[in-house]
C-alpha cells in the first residue's frame, strides 16, 4: 500500500486501529496522545489485537485439524517482550525458541516446558543441557545433534524428547519467492541451512528409536515467509505427510505423535517485499483458515495415502509474525521537510526514527503502510520520500504521491509488532525505542527506551588508553564517561 494513504477498507476487521475525527486511535487512545506521553520513536502494541490474533490462530488450527490435539507456538524471536509473552501464556499458546537466550526467556516467563520447542542450528552443549534438564522438546537439526543430546540425557539421567526438523523439497509448487525476481520458493527454502536432509533423518530415526535415553515424538518443518500462494502451502503439507508415512513404513509402523508445520504466515496487510514493484499492489494475505485448510487438507490426504491414519496425531504451527505483526505500530515525528529543485526535484520527509528500528525496511524490503496519525483526512498532496535519522540512506518509504507532511506531524507505520524491535540496532549510538502496551484506555511501558548509559555499560576501556587525568576532558554531566577496565571488573 502506498505510504501516507488511507484506503477505505484499511481498518476493516482491525480490532485495535480506528479513525476518529481525523485521528488514528489504538484501542481507546489517540496515537497523538501516546506520542505526547511517551515520546517518539515508539513501538506500540495493542493487547486486544494480540489476544484476537492468538485466538484466531487457535480456533483456525483446531477447526482445520479435528483429528487430534493442536498447539499454536509463535516464535519468540518475533518479539521477545516478556509482557507480550505473558499475554500469550494467558491465551494458552506455546512457544518456539531459538538458542539459550530465548529458551531462558520463555522458561522465566512461565511457558510450560512441554509447550516449548527448542529450534535452531548448531545448538551447543549448554543449550541442550538446559533444555533436557527442563523437559523441553529439542527439535534436532543434525545427526551430530542427536548424538550430543543422547550424551547429555545419559549424563543427566533423563529421557530427552526430540523431533526431527526436515528440509522439505517442494518442487511440486512453482510459486516464486517474494524476495527474489527469478527464484522459485522451493529453491529459496534450500538456501537456508536449518533442517536435516532426508537421508540423514532416515538414518537417525532408527537410532533414536533404539536409544533408551531418547523419545522421538515427531517431525517439524519450516519454510519461512517465502510466498502467500496457497498452492505452495498445500505442497508443504503434502511433503510432511509423505515423509511421515515413509518413515513409518521404514520403521516398523512407527507413528509420530506430533507434526509441526512451522510458521512463515503473513499478516493481513502484509508489508513484506512491497517495496519491490511486482509486490507493490499485491492483495491482502490469506486468512489463518485459508492457510491451514490448504496445509491440513494435503497433509491428511498424503498420510492416508501412505497408510498412516492421522487420527490422534497432534498438529502444531508457529505463526510468529502472524500473531505479533498486526498488533503493533511504530510512531515517529516529522522533524523537517527538505526540498530540492535542481538538478533533480526531490522532497524528503525527515523523521526521528530510522531503518535501524524498522529493520525489515532493508531485510525484507517491506513497503510499510504509513499514516499521518493526527491528520488522516488531510487533502493536500506532495511527492516525497519518507526518511530516517541515521547517516545511512535510511529510506523508509520510496518517493511517491502522498498527503503533504509538515514538521511536527506524527507518522504511524502499521504492522510492526513482529521483528522490528528484536532486530533493531544501535547504529549511530542510538538507543532503541520503548515499547508501550495499550489495553483499552490504559497504556503502559513494557520495555523502556535505551539510554546512552545503557549503550556504554558494556564498554571496558583499558586504563592505559585513557588520557592523563590532568589533561582529561571534564566528567560528562550525563554520567556517560568511559568505563575503565578496573571499574568494570569491580562492578562485576
Amino acid at each position: 500500500m502506498s505510504a501516507l494513504q488511507l484506503p477505505d477498507e484499511l481498518f476493516a476487521g482491525d480490532v485495535a486501529l480506528s479513525q476518529r475525527d481525523g485521528h488514528l486511535y489504538v484501542e481507546e487512545i489517540a496515537a497523538t496522545e501516546l506520542a505526547a506521553r511517551f515520546g517518539t520513536p515508539l513501538y506500540v502494541v495493542s493487547e486486544r489485537a494480540l489476544r484476537a490474533n492468538a485466538r484466531e490462530w487457535r480456533r483456525a488450527v483446531a477447526e482445520a485439524w479435528p483429528e487430534g490435539p493442536t498447539l499454536v507456538m509463535p516464535s519468540l524471536k518475533a518479539n521477545t517482550s516478556l509482557a507480550l509473552r505473558h499475554v500469550l501464556n494467558a491465551e494458552g499458546l506455546g512457544c518456539d525458541v531459538f538458542g539459550l537466550g530465548e529458551l531462558e526467556l520463555a522458561l522465566r516467563c512461565g511457558v510450560a516446558p512441554r509447550r516449548l520447542s527448542l529450534n535452531g542450528a548448531t545448538k551447543d552443549t549448554a543449550t541442550l543441557t538446559r533444555a533436557v534438564a527442563a523437559g523441553v522438546r529439542v527439535t534436532l537439526d543434525s545427526a551430530d545433534e542427536l548424538e550430543r543430546v543422547r550424551a547429555v540425557a545419559r549424563d543427566l539421567g533423563r529421557v530427552a524428547t526430540v523431533r526431527f526438523r526436515l528440509r522439505p523439497w517442494l518442487a511440486g509448487s512453482e510459486a516464486p519467492s517474494d524476495f527474489f525476481d527469478d527464484l522459485p520458493a522451493y529453491l529459496s527454502v534450500h538456501d537456508y541451512r536449518a533442517g536435516m536432509p532426508p537421508e540423514e533423518v532416515e538414518a537417525s530415526l532408527p537410532i533414536a528409536l533404539g536409544a533408551p535415553e531418547i523419545e522421538p515424538t515427531g517431525l517439524m518443518a519450516h519454510v519461512s515467509r517465502q510466498t502467500v500462494e496457497l498452492g505452495f502451502w498445500a505442497e508443504h503439507g503434502a511433503a510432511m505427510g509423505r515423509t511421515a508415512a515413509q518413515l513409518s513404513r521404514a520403521n516398523g509402523g512407527w507413528r509420530p505423535r506430533e507434526l509441526d508445520l512451522g510458521g512463515g504466515f503473513a499478516v493481513p496487510r502484509d508489508p513484506t517485499a512491497r517495496a519491490l514493484p511486482r509486490r507493490a499492489d499485491a492483495p491482502p494475505a490469506p486468512s489463518p483458515a485459508a492457510y491451514l485448510g490448504e496445509l491440513t487438507g494435503a497433509l491428511r490426504a498424503e498420510l492416508r495415502a501412505g497408510g498412516l491414519d492421522p487420527a490422534g496425531i497432534a498438529l502444531e504451527v508457529e505463526p510468529g509474525r502472524a500473531v505479533y505483526g498486526s498488533a503493533g505500530i511504530h510512531l515517529a515525528t516529522v522533524r523537517h521537510v527538505k526540498h530540492q529543485a535542481r538538478p533533480l526535484a526531490r522532497t524528503w520527509v525527515e523523521t526521528d526514527t530510522s531503518e535501524t528500528f524498522l529493520a525489515d525496511t532493508m531485510i525484507e524490503r517491506n513497503g510499510w503502510t504509513v499514516l499521518l496519525a493526527g491528520a488522516l483526512d488531510r487533502g493536500e498532496r506532495a511527492h516525497a520520500a519518507i526518511t530516517g535519522i541515521s547517516c545511512g540512506f535510511d529510506v523508509l518509504a520510496e518517493a511517491r504521491e502522498m498527503p503533504r507532511a509538515a514538521a511536527g506531524d506524527l507518522l504511524a507505520f502499521l504492522d510492526t509488532g513482529a521483528y522490528q524491535d528484536t532486530t533493531a540496532s544501535n547504529f549511530n549510538a542510538m538507543g532503541r525505542p520503548a515499547t508501550v502496551l495499550v489495553s483499552g484506555d490504559r497504556a503502559e511501558v513494557v520495555k523502556r527506551a535505551e539510554t546512552l548509559d545503557d549503550l556504554l555499560a558494556r564498554e571496558c576501556v583499558p586504563e592505559r588508553l585513557l588520557p592523563d587525568q590532568a589533561t582529561a576532558m571534564p566528567p560528562s554531566t550525563d554520567r556517560t564517561a568511559p568505563v575503565t577496565q578496573r571499574a568494570a571488573s569491580e562492578a562485576r
